[in-house]
């Protein structure tokens, strides 16, 4: 016959430990975690298309990417000013490019500067706090180069992606440097 004795049950297992409410700190993000921003609000048409010397239009479409804060195609104007010949390769209705802009993590400059150079992509300080140039084989003989960018202001990472006839770094770039230089911690909140 066998006996339990007290040297056979498993030790007692220590009391959890209760977490330090004060340990932990609530991480700032420009844009509340969750909350979609429209494109008219994220993107300054008018401003970006003086820059790139297009008159643009914009449609949101940021329900195709559940993590980002907005997704914005900016296109060129259906109809273009009279008497304003458009700069440029682009015709008339066609996308720029598309803008995914995401502002509810903390991004660092080091964190982006990584996921590019272990990518393959090229990394400069030309627009924002950090920039990244992907190139993207587009058939045969082109090239489509993909913008990343850190907003210096908000944090905000911007992935400005060509459209499909624009094979334009320095057009690309443009649309980037405008994007940066036009979203501020001030235009993310107005309502």
């Amino acid at each position: 016959m066998l006996a339990c004795t007290s040297q056979d049950a498993p030790p007692p297992k220590p009391a959890p430990k209760k977490a330090d409410p004060s340990a932990w700190k609530e991480i700032e993000t420009p844009v509340p975690v969750g909350k979609k921003l429209p494109c008219t609000q994220v993107v300054a048409v008018d401003k970006i298309g003086a820059a790139v010397g297009y008159t643009l239009e914009v449609i949101d479409q940021s329900s195709k990417d559940p993590d980002a804060t907005s997704v914005c195609r900016i296109m060129t104007s259906k109809t273009p000013p009279k008497g304003k010949k458009e700069k440029g390769a682009l015709e008339p209705g066609e996308e720029l490019a598309t803008l995914s802009a995401y502002c509810w993590y903390p991004f660092s400059v080091p964190e982006i500067k990584k996921r590019c150079t272990d990518g393959g992509e090229e990394t400069s300080t030309d627009v924002g706090a950090i920039t990244c140039v992907r190139k993207v084989k587009a058939g045969d003989v082109h090239e489509r180069f993909v913008v990343t960018t850190l907003e210096p202001d908000t944090r905000c990472k911007l992935v400005v992606n060509p459209g499909a006839a624009n094979y334009d770094l320095a057009l690309t770039k443009a649309t980037a440097k405008a994007l940066v230089d036009t979203i501020d911690k001030d235009s993310l909140k107005k309502q």
